[in-house]
């Protein structure tokens, strides 16, 4: 449910032809924007060993094929949508300063609502959110475009994807 929202600044931005979505921004933020994501996943202390070698996977064990699925393609979705709904905005204002606090409260928030009890209180999780919500706004400001946010979001975002398309599927036998 908390997908939605992404997936509606994505359409709404394309239909109504937000000037954004137009800005790609220079090369050089696209140089930038993959040591922005690993740097976030450094932080978070993720185990790229773990997830390529598949330990990750197993670890959380097996999942339906469709639930894993529908979990890989959300995560690979959503850097768009949430760089669009979250930081795209910033990009239409001259003062962008309390819009960008908003937006980067409204990331972190939005990763706590609806998740229940899955360790996204701990100190470690919470910083990720926080340094992710001020480095992604600061590619947005700085390369005044989305797109290099984007890229750094979905490196960000790459164990989990890989991670759920190699968890075993419960119904085998």
């Amino acid at each position: 449910m908390a997908d939605i929202a992404p997936v509606g600044a994505v359409v709404v931005a394309a239909v109504g032809n937000v000037s954004w979505v137009g800005a790609t921004g220079t090369w050089q933020w696209y140089a930038v924007a993959p040591v922005v994501g690993l740097g976030l996943l450094l932080i978070g202390r993720t185990r790229l060993t773990s997830v390529f070698s598949g330990e990750l996977a197993f670890v959380l064990g097996p999942t339906r094929r469709s639930h894993g699925a529908a979990r890989a393609f959300s995560i690979a979705a959503s850097p768009a949508g949430e760089e669009a709904l979250y930081r795209g905005p910033v990009l239409l204002t001259p003062h962008p300063a309390s819009l960008s606090l908003l937006g980067a409260a409204a990331f972190v928030a939005m990763h706590h609502v609806l998740r229940g009890s899955n360790n996204r209180g701990t100190v470690i999780v919470t910083t990720v959110e926080v340094v992710s919500a001020v480095s992604l706004l600061a590619l947005v400001q700085f390369s005044g475009s989305i797109y290099p946010a984007v890229v750094a979001h979905a490196v960000n975002n790459m164990p989990g994807f890989i991670t759920e398309l190699q968890r075993e599927d419960v119904g085998k036998s």
